[in-house]
């Protein structure tokens, strides 16, 4: 049986053949990386960095390779969670706009295209933090910083929702995966750590004894092995999630603690700088020839780097 390692795998070097210097990074985010990842149960989370807004061609492109990962690994067929963005476009949404385009493809939903917004940006922020790349340059270097408070917000505004989401679901396994999900939410907005599910329920549990229980069952469901027949607790679920949510209603208006801005890498800033110039990133230094666009790229970098040392600032590369 063909693991979740032997997807990925196949997954970059697909990607990187049918996309080519078009495609800038494929990270591995989620369950994978955090350690509570359940072979068979977890989804498996990818971000995919391209160098431009993906459009119709890439779309098809993008298509075929999801196409042959369900026919080469049928078991992998809904468990899997892709989005592909551009550095432009999370630079765009981290000021609130939602003028670019991005794919995606999760459990549940075919490969489209969306509007990119701050919904996902836990997603990618755990990308550039946990840095596990399966293909070109690590996602910190090509994405802007996206800082602790729009992760925040991000989270507030999916947690503000789970009520009426927990009314739709069905089944044990969607009502454990709920607990857990909301377990996470609710360590993140109130200590700003980011914790697997598991150790989120654990903490949680020892906070909250009245839904101990509850949070013990969820855990024991999903990650133990849990079948798919046993009953749902639907009634206590919606209430702990309707319970937590009000909980936190305080800590959903507080504003955030203010965060020390991060410096940006040298190649993040030549690519920022690329972008407004409409040239091709910097993964267009590899091969040999010299492509076109690399002497602007690199006057762009003598330019920045230029900036720093009038301005007495000691950025590393």
């Amino acid at each position: 049986m063909a693991t979740a390692g032997d997807l990925l795998g196949r997954l970059a070097g697909d990607l990187h053949h049918e996309l080519g210097p078009n495609l800038l990074s494929v990270a591995v985010h989620g369950s994978w990386v955090a350690g509570d990842f359940v072979e068979g149960r977890s989804g498996l989370g990818v971000l995919v960095v391209l160098a431009h807004d993906p459009d119709r061609t890439v779309l098809g492109r993008v298509a075929l390779v999801h196409q042959r990962l369900v026919r080469d690994y049928p078991q992998w067929a809904d468990h899997i969670e892709v989005d592909y963005v551009s550095p432009a476009a999370v630079a765009d949404a981290l000021e609130g706009r939602r003028d670019h385009s991005m794919l995606r493809i999760c459990p549940g939903e075919l490969l489209h295209i969306d509007r990119v917004s701050q919904q996902y940006m836990m997603n990618w922020r755990s990308a550039v933090e946990h840095n596990q790349v399966l293909f070109g340059q690590p996602p910190g270097d090509v994405l802007p910083w996206i800082d602790d408070h729009v992760v925040r917000e991000a989270i507030a505004d999916n947690l503000r929702q789970w009520p009426e989401w927990s009314l739709d679901l069905r089944g044990a396994g969607g009502e454990a995966y709920a607990v857990l999900t909301v377990c996470r939410a609710a360590v993140l907005l109130r200590s700003g750590r980011f914790i697997s599910k598991r150790a989120a329920a654990e903490e949680l549990a020892a906070t909250h004894p009245q839904w101990a229980e509850l949070i013990d069952w969820a855990r024991h469901w999903w990650y133990a092995g849990g079948l798919s027949i046993e009953p749902g607790r639907t009634d206590e679920v919606t209430a702990f999630v309707t319970a937590i949510s009000d909980e936190l209603t305080d800590v959903l208006q507080a504003p955030a603690a203010a965060e020390a801005p991060r410096p940006r890498s040298l190649a993040a800033r030549i690519l920022a700088a690329a972008q407004r110039e409409r040239v091709r990133p910097a993964a267009r230094f590899a091969g040999a020839g010299q492509p076109e666009g690399t002497d602007l790229l690199v006057s762009l970098a003598a330019r920045i780097r230029g900036r720093d040392v009038a301005s007495g600032s000691s950025r590393s590369a």
